[in-house]
């Protein structure tokens, strides 16, 4: 872990200059990141110039030492290959950090990547011939070309020293963030709000994920639910949000549940406030995925106040402690058996209430970038 305590640099020494590649702002998953990393590190000691190289529309302002850079090069083009290079030499930059794995073939200064997770690596089958060629060379080439690597978790870590190689002594663990929006509502506030959106405010399981991802693993959460749902309480819904279902997971809700079909509920993608509203209104929060690098809504839904039933795979022991109550992902019987005790057990739902409330707590932006800042100056050697 890089030292968090330097000595500052004479004021005949010029300052650093950090370029941070922030082309995916307001992408979702990465752009949250970036939006969370930036804001923070604007708050810390300036002891560097920021140079954020961006696509918006209209970015917004920005304190003194730092500065938006315009850079219009393709994500996952040949452009960026010579953009980012080009603009790194002309920006004089110190080093440069890029948000994710695609990293230049050369750079005239220092590289810091954050690698979020190798799933192109570990479900390379859901890829293209070609996607997966380029994902295992791009991300071979970050692990050996980078001056410093940051993981969002110890998981994440070790798949990328063992499935691509990387060298563990220039890797840094930097857990992510939860925003501080993510809190508890009053609850007839939340009901409310759930009514406006969704039209009812029964009870209801939800789960927040990409219905197009195999490793989300929702055809499993659909028959688990249509278990839990005719052991304990009928009326009880399923909220998937995350886009319109895939034909194959429409087809597993016929199968599961035939005519209580309407049980399970797609809203689609959400405004942030609808979201925070669902995770506070649902009876708990399940978390069914095979393979997370991080996994930001189990967390939010415990800041909310919301009991957690997770998948005992990848990372989620290590984000989720002892705060979630596990199931194996790939038996819905014994995912439909921890979400009944949930349902049912009220001192269980309490207990990971309050365990939750503690865990989320622990996950801060302002810790993220202040090890992220400290593995800046390591690079540095300052």
């Amino acid at each position: 872990m890089p030292h968090t305590s330097r000595p500052h640099a004479s004021p005949t020494t010029p300052r650093p200059r950090i370029g941070i590649d922030a082309r995916k702002l307001g992408d979702f998953g990465i752009g949250e990141y970036l939006a969370q990393l930036i804001d923070e590190l604007a708050l810390l000691e300036p002891w560097c110039d920021f140079v954020l190289l961006h696509q918006l529309e209209a970015p917004p302002p920005l304190p003194a030492h730092m500065t938006w850079r315009r850079n219009d090069a393709g994500k996952y083009s040949l452009r960026e290959q010579v953009a980012l290079p080009w603009q790194s030499w002309r920006e004089r930059l110190s080093l440069l950090h890029l948000p994710h794995y695609v990293v230049p073939l050369w750079s005239p200064c220092p590289l810091v990547v954050t690698v979020h997770d190798v799933i192109h690596l570990r479900f390379a089958a859901q890829l293209s011939l070609a996607a997966r060629a380029y994902a295992r060379f791009m991300i071979g080439h970050a692990a050996r070309s980078a001056r410093h690597i940051i993981t969002v978790s110890e998981h994440s870590r070790d798949d990328l020293v063992a499935l691509a190689g990387a060298d563990p002594a220039k890797i840094t663990v930097v857990h992510n963030g939860i925003t501080r929006d993510a809190q508890p509502m009053h609850p007839v506030q939340a009901r409310a709000a759930v009514r406006e959106l969704l039209g009812w405010d029964g009870p209801f399981l939800l789960t927040v994920a990409n219905t197009r991802m195999p490793h989300k693993n929702l055809p499993r959460l659909v028959e688990a639910f249509a278990r839990a749902a005719g052991e304990v309480d009928a009326g009880l819904r399923l909220v998937i949000v995350g886009g319109e279902p895939p034909a194959a997971l429409q087809q597993a809700v016929a199968r599961s549940l035939g005519p209580r079909a309407e049980q399970v509920v797609f809203p689609g993608y959400l405004e942030r406030a609808g979201l925070l509203a669902l995770y506070n209104a649902c009876r708990a929060f399940v978390w069914p995925s095979l393979y997370e690098g991080f996994g930001f809504p189990p967390l939010e839904a415990m800041a909310c106040g919301s009991p957690v039933v997770s998948s005992a795979a990848s990372v989620m022991p290590e984000v989720l402690g002892e705060a979630a109550h596990y199931f194996n992902p790939t038996d819905p019987a014994d995912m439909a058996r921890a979400i009944r005790e949930v349902l049912t057990d009220a001192g269980l739902r309490d207990r990971l209430v309050q365990r939750g409330t503690r865990q989320a707590a622990q996950f801060t932006w302002a810790e993220a970038a202040r090890k992220t800042a400290a593995v800046y100056r390591d690079v540095l050697g300052l």
